[in-house]
């Protein structure tokens, strides 16, 4: 996870760890050291001052942003499968397969209130926008507290099914859940009251999300159907929208008016999210469709499949924009940086990749670990793609040019390629020298743009220069640590 100011990374791993990390320069800032079997998930407080982390050792731990041991949050008897800051940062919450999620102070780690208790293992834990409430789930029932006091608010959110998703309204007014028992409820987040009937599909319901106005509901089956409802009233939008398999993900465009959904049946479509029409052609693959997401601006769809493929696409029209961008294993994860210039995609071939959004060209070399690649992103600003292969976390620097491009660049290229076109339009040979005065030039230059800042790179010694124009370590340090 990145730091609220995205200045450090923090990543959490099997060898009973987790480490902060120079997001700029990929340079280790500290190892924290103390938990005693793996570490499941470290996260940053919102002002970027603490850190908490969750591991099979049955503890969470607070750290300072240095790496220093704050508090041990020590209360649950098993695994501390996921912890979590408040909005405010004031408060963690943590959740057990103790059957009890536990909120504590972020100031000291000490409890805050007694567990929140289930009769089985705690999926999930979640504190409402607010911070004043907190929902838990478990098993087949999800439950509502007061998150200040730790009294149980009411235990009525009740399935049939074990539940797989839950969310808080944008406004933290109310809940939804997902269940296997093949519906889904959306209740007051305040009473823990079911707000309407249950919105019923014919097998288990994978994933639900609200809009980003928190009118709208969508759900994704195995009944091979999505669906779209009003989050008020409970009325289907619009007619099932129908795959021909089970359909894991559905997403809203960020503009709430159409939905995405990836399905088993080898495709991913786009749909009108009030009158259920499919919008454009239907993306298709050769194999099940794993992710779909829609680019920033909604302009654009990328889809990662196990037919070993990712691919871009026109959110309007549903044609291709690329050729597909080809793996030798299943694509696990895509996504689109923020300005929507790249894409990287993440695959079971031990590699992740960059690829121009606009083209499809590839934009680097295969990025390649040790063991498959379950996911990659970038950074908020775009510099940085962060990568998780195994028990490891991989950093990777982006090129980045945030001013105009200098006239010199040309000279520079000329010169390093020999040749060059005169006035005529005729090549004609550039002479060594040319080469040589760039060369004894940048290192007295005062510049500090990033054209400028990698020049002096490329004419730095290359025997003792950095591995990249960011980083801190030499090229010799970086092939040491660079998988085989």
């Amino acid at each position: 996870a990145f730091s609220p100011d995205r200045s450090r990374i923090v990543t959490a791993s099997e060898d009973q760890t987790a480490r902060i990390w120079d997001a700029a320069t990929a340079k280790e800032i500290a190892v924290l050291r103390g938990h005693k079997d793996p570490v499941f998930s470290a996260a940053f407080s919102p002002d970027g001052s603490r850190i908490v982390t969750a591991s099979w050792d049955k503890t969470a731990r607070l750290w300072d942003a240095d790496g220093k041991e704050i508090a041990v949050l020590r209360g649950h008897e098993s695994i501390v499968s996921s912890a979590a800051f408040s909005r405010d940062g004031t408060r963690i919450v943590t959740a057990s397969d103790d059957k009890a999620a536990r909120i504590w102070d972020a100031k000291n780690g000490l409890p805050l209130s007694e567990p929140f208790t289930h009769d089985t293992a705690v999926s999930l834990a979640q504190f409402s926008a607010d911070g004043w409430l907190l929902v838990t789930a478990s098993g087949d029932i999800a439950r509502i507290w007061d998150a200040r006091t730790g009294g149980l608010i009411n235990d009525k959110l009740k399935h049939r099914g074990r539940i797989w998703s839950a969310q808080f309204c944008p406004d933290g007014q109310r809940v939804v859940t997902a269940s296997g028992d093949k519906t889904v409820i959306v209740w007051d987040a305040r009473t823990g009251e079911p707000l309407l009937d249950p919105l019923k599909h014919e097998a288990v319901v994978w994933s639900v999300c609200f809009d980003p106005s928190g009118t709208k509901v969508a759900t994704a089956s195995a009944d091979k159907t999505a669906r779209v409802w009003e989050a008020r009233s409970g009325r289907a939008l619009s007619p099932p929208l129908k795959h021909e398999g089970s359909v894991r993900s559905i997403q809203f465009s960020p503009d709430g008016l159409r939905v995405l959904t990836a399905s088993a049946d080898k495709t991913a479509r786009i749909w009108d999210a009030h009158t259920g029409a499919p919008l454009g052609a239907t993306l298709k693959h050769e194999s099940e469709v794993i992710y779909a997401q829609f680019s920033p601006s909604g302009t654009r769809v990328a889809t990662a499949s196990a037919d070993k493929t990712a691919r871009v696409w026109d959110a309007r029209t549903g044609q291709p924009l690329t050729q597909p961008l080809r793996y030798e294993g299943p694509v696990w994860s895509v996504q689109f940086s923020s300005d929507e210039q790249w894409i990287v995609a993440a695959s079971a071939d031990k590699t992740a990749r960059i690829w121009d959004a606009r083209t499809g060209q590839p934009l680097t070399e295969p990025l390649k670990h040790d063991s498959e690649v379950q996911t990659a992103r970038f950074s908020p600003n775009g510099r940085w793609v962060l990568t998780v292969s195994g028990n490891k976390a991989h950093l990777w620097e982006m090129p980045y040019a945030a001013s105009a491009f200098p006239g010199w660049a040309a000279d520079l290229a000329e010169a390093v390629g020999g040749i060059r076109f005169n006035d005529s339009g005729i090549s004609e040979a550039v002479p060594k020298e040319a080469l040589l005065k760039l060369r004894d030039e940048f290192p007295k230059s005062q510049a500090a743009d990033t054209y400028s800042h990698w020049a002096k790179w490329f004419f730095a010694d290359r025997t003792a220069r950095a591995a990249s124009p960011s980083s801190a370590e030499t090229a010799q340090e970086h092939l040491k640590q660079r998988p085989r």
